[in-house]
């Protein structure tokens, strides 16, 4: 599987970095390609049973939210995540691990976003506060 979805990626002219592939659901039957660039996470979806290929979808990482951060906490994040994509909402930094909950790519109101699940890191006079959640469809 790792070395379709690297053709298709090849294929886009996408230089990746890393690329994990994972199974989407109990079957082996639809996967998830997870491939990191330098500033990019690229997601693209294979299914054994279809014939057109899925389109690459790309979110950007925003390694400068995370530097907004405490540096220590900045580091156990990316240390955790490692394949990640951050963005802000409502004043949090909300970080998609991709490691975990692949779900695919699914709408947060009128945004694209990775995944379903997240964490999300907030800073309020020196205090970090630290929450987790799933997107609602």
């Amino acid at each position: 599987m790792k070395n379709i979805i690297q053709d298709h990626f090849d294929q886009a002219d996408i230089k990746i970095q890393k690329l994990m592939t994972m199974p989407v659901g109990i079957a082996n039957y639809n996967w998830y390609g997870v491939a990191k660039a330098k500033d990019s996470i690229y997601l693209q979806k294979y299914s054994l049973f279809e014939k057109e290929e899925n389109p690459i979808e790309t979110f950007p990482i925003h390694e400068e939210y995370l530097i907004q951060l405490d540096k220590n906490v900045a580091e156990k994040m990316r240390w955790f995540a490692k394949d990640f994509t951050v963005d802000t909402v409502n004043g949090k930094k909300r970080i998609y691990n991709l490691q975990v909950d692949m779900r695919g790519v699914v709408f947060d109101g009128n945004k694209k976003v990775p995944t379903v699940g997240y964490f999300e890191v907030e800073e309020n006079n020196g205090k970090i506060n630290f929450t987790s959640g799933s997107i609602k469809n």
